[in-house]
């Protein structure tokens, strides 16, 4: 049934574009017997998935284990996500062990998406695929280029920069003790900010140009739209691989 996926997968040359959690039994504590076959079959295939990556996001996510939920008084489960919209099954729009159709949520309203799991996976696949030009599915397909000399400065550099976290300021601006201790200057410093509960809720961007080698300055960010200090973690975001140099500002002066 998904051997167009797993075509896909062998296709793809670049690293986490496809993340799959492998091949296993259905999830701990889920009964077999009444979940849609098709469903059944694409977790016992590939596990828990997330499909076309752009930036530090997943266009599709399928979950390993239906998670209940409550929407307008209706009992339903959630199984994965297309773009920001919850994908569920409904257990009163079919029979145990028969396939059902997926709703998605759409604002406060959950609407039908497609008459099966296996359905609603194609369908959303090709709208994703739809967001990439040609070309840009062709550099997908091929994987990213290696660092330059000049990008592998850059990931050395960014190595020696440490960050602190101050405080916030009057205005609300989250501000930060940068200092560098590298032999040269970077546009930019990508930082990661992850909810308390582990959960990313995506990075900032600090201008730090005018940190000087040896020098330590405070700079000021926004910060991040509904998050506060107290709710999050921040720390600087793992080391840059040429898969995800889109994801780091650092590397904006040398892709002009």
């Amino acid at each position: 049934m998904y051997e167009w996926l797993e075509d896909e997968l062998a296709k793809v040359g670049t690293p986490k574009f496809h993340c799959v959690g492998g091949r296993g039994p259905l999830a701990t504590g889920v009964s077999r017997a009444t979940l849609p076959p098709s469903y059944v079959e694409f977790l016992e295939c590939f596990g828990e998935a997330r499909l076309y990556r752009e930036l530090s996001y997943w266009k599709i996510g399928v979950r390993p284990k239906p998670v209940k939920e409550i929407i307008n008084g209706r009992e339903v489960f959630r199984i994965g996500h297309y773009d920001s919209n919850g994908a569920y099954f409904d257990p009163a729009s079919g029979d145990p062990g028969c396939e059902w159709p997926v709703f998605e949520l759409r604002g406060a309203r959950i609407v039908p998406a497609a008459n099966s799991f296996d359905e609603w996976l194609v369908k959303r696949s090709r709208t994703a695929k739809r967001t990439f030009s040609a070309k840009e599915w062709r550099a997908i397909l091929v994987g990213p280029a290696p660092f330059t000399a000049e990008e592998l400065k850059i990931v050395e550099a960014r190595k020696r920069f440490e960050c602190v976290v101050v405080g916030t300021a009057k205005n609300g601006q989250w501000q930060f003790d940068v200092r560098n201790n590298s032999r040269g200057t970077l546009p930019y410093l990508t930082l990661e900010v992850v909810w308390k509960d582990g959960s990313l809720i995506g990075g900032v961007w600090l201008p730090v140009s005018h940190v000087r080698p040896g020098q330590r300055a405070l700079v000021a960010h926004e910060g991040c739209k509904g998050a506060s200090l107290s709710d999050v973690d921040i720390a600087k975001s793992p080391d840059p691989t040429p898969s995800d140099r889109d994801r780091y500002w650092e590397f904006r002066a040398t892709s002009q």
